[in-house]
Parts: C-alpha cells; sequence; structure tokens
C-alpha cells in the first residue's frame, strides 16, 4: 500500500471538507505505522494514535473525517490481503468516547511510577545525564505520584527510612528504587540544570526543594521545573502534568488495593471530588486499566 496513491484516492472519492485533511492524514500514516512495506496494519494499538494528528484532544468533526478516511484506508488494504476482517471490525466499533480516553492514557499516564522513572531516565540518556541524575525532576514526579498537595512545604528531615513523613499521617512508604531520588536530593550539594548540563549549587537550607538562588522553592517553582521537563518529554510522546501524575497514583492505588467499592467510589473518597468527577474519573481509570493492565 502506497501513502501517496492513496492520497490522491482520497481527493478522487471524498467529499472537499474530508479530502483536505489528506495530506495530514497520510503523514500521520506513516508517523503511525512507518514504511508500508513493512508496516503491521493489525496492529489495534496503534491504530487508534492515528485519530491524534496534531494533538491529543480529539473532536467530534475530526473523528468523524478522520474514521471515514481510515475506513477507506482499510478497505484498500483489504483488497490487497493486509488487512483483516477482525481489524476492521474493530475500526467500525471505535468511537470517539473510547478513542479520545485511551489516547490520554497513553499520553498522560504510566502503568506505575517505576515506568514514569523509567521514562524520564530514557529522556535523561538523549541529553546525556546519567541514570543518578534528574534527581531534582524525580523527586517531583514521586512526590506528585504519591498525591502531595503541597511538595513545597516537605523538609529534608521527612525524608528518612524509605518513607515520606507527613506530619500526623501514616509514613508513606516508597520502594527502594522508587524512592532513592527522594535521597538524592535531600542531601545533594548540587545540581544539574535540565535540558542544559550547567551544574548548579543548592543553597544551604532545611527544605527538601531548593534552589541555587533560593533555599526555599514556593509551588509555582516547582510546576515550572516540571514543565520544563514536560517540555522536552513530548518529543518522546508523553505530556507530564502534577494532576495527571497524581491521578495516575490513585489510579496505581486503587488497583493494588482490591475493595468491594465500585472504582468511582473508591476514587470520590480519596480524592475528595464530586461524584460527576468521581465517574468521569473511572472511565479514565478503565481506559489505563484497559492500555496497561489487560486482565
Amino acid at each position: 500500500m502506497d501513502y501517496q496513491q492513496f492520497a490522491q484516492h482520497c481527493h478522487e472519492v471524498l467529499p472537499e471538507n474530508i479530502s483536505k485533511r489528506t495530506e495530514a492524514f497520510v503523514n500521520r500514516l506513516e508517523e503511525v505505522f512507518g514504511d508500508p512495506s513493512e508496516a503491521n496494519f493489525n496492529d489495534t494499538d496503534s491504530l487508534k494514535y492515528v485519530f491524534c494528528i496534531n494533538s491529543a484532544k480529539v473532536g467530534k468533526t475530526t473523528f468523524y473525517h478522520i474514521k471515514r478516511m481510515l475506513r477507506l484506508f482499510y478497505e484498500e488494504l483489504q483488497k490487497e490481503g493486509l488487512a483483516t476482517e477482525e481489524t476492521v471490525k474493530y475500526l467500525d466499533a471505535l468511537n470517539m468516547e473510547t478513542v479520545a480516553a485511551e489516547i490520554e492514557v497513553g499520553i498522560s499516564f504510566f502503568k506505575d511510577l517505576r515506568s514514569a522513572i523509567n521514562f524520564m531516565k530514557m529522556v535523561g540518556h538523549y541529553y546525556q545525564y546519567n541514570d543518578d541524575e534528574l534527581f531534582l525532576y524525580k523527586a517531583i514526579v514521586i512526590t506528585a505520584w504519591y498525591g502531595i498537595k503541597d511538595p513545597q512545604d516537605l523538609r529534608k528531615e521527612q525524608i528518612r527510612d524509605g518513607a515520606i513523613h507527613i506530619p500526623g499521617k501514616a509514613p508513606i512508604k516508597i520502594p527502594e528504587k522508587e524512592y532513592m531520588p527522594l535521597e538524592l536530593l535531600r542531601d545533594a550539594k548540587e545540581y544539574r540544570g535540565f535540558p542544559t548540563p550547567r551544574v548548579f549549587n543548592f543553597l544551604d537550607s532545611e527544605w527538601l526543594f531548593r534552589g541555587m538562588k533560593s533555599d526555599h522553592l514556593v509551588k509555582h517553582n516547582i510546576l515550572s521545573l516540571l514543565y520544563c521537563f514536560s517540555t522536552r518529554a513530548s518529543e518522546y510522546g508523553k505530556n507530564i502534568t502534577m494532576s495527571s501524575l497524581t491521578l495516575n497514583g490513585l489510579f496505581d492505588y486503587v488497583r493494588t488495593h482490591r475493595s468491594d467499592k465500585s472504582v468511582a467510589v473508591q476514587i470520590y473518597e480519596l480524592l475528595g471530588c464530586t461524584r460527576q468527577v468521581a465517574f468521569s474519573y473511572e472511565k479514565t481509570y478503565n481506559a489505563w486499566i484497559k492500555t496497561y493492565w489487560k486482565e
């Protein structure tokens, strides 16, 4: 299947309001499936990402137009014996809500905290950082994952014995490998910036999150650091935000702590959100399970 030949076919048979999207659509096919002579067009996990042409958001009109072009594309693939009937049925059954949820999960969520940290290591490797570096940025991700709303209030002394100690609450135990960045940040005298590898000295401070100019970073500073990393991470297919990390950590907790209560009720009780929001998050949770924990 030649992508450019298919583009010409689109211009010949589709209405102009749809065919005008052909160039972007064909470029996206190549991004998702690669060389058509080697592509697996029956990979349904990849198929849904064709809908994500310009962003992670999928609007109704965009969804309709792309699905129509995909349907035409798969009719041609079937003629050449490159697509199965099962894949075509999967495509026909796709709806916008399912696609949007699964794309959001794929871009903004991780399987677990270790996967998140490993992703950060991978990004670091591209910028010539060692595995034990970027601990400042990893610590932000870890505290967000465990739902710490005000990481700027953490003191160094609260990082000890493999846990984060919050006054009045049970210690938050953290797996050994994921705990290491917190320990490194606590004890560090200097750190390498990102993405420029310049080394900066920390000011002496009792606070966990501090910098070269301030002995106590405020929340805005911490969010800016995460945004800086996320901007580079987006080049490798992820959009990392404080809110998505916190929700991701909550999903992980719900999955690993079995309960007779529904997922929506657990989210409502743990997050303190409205019931309507909890039911919305339950749909995202189900998409996350389907994407990363197919059971």
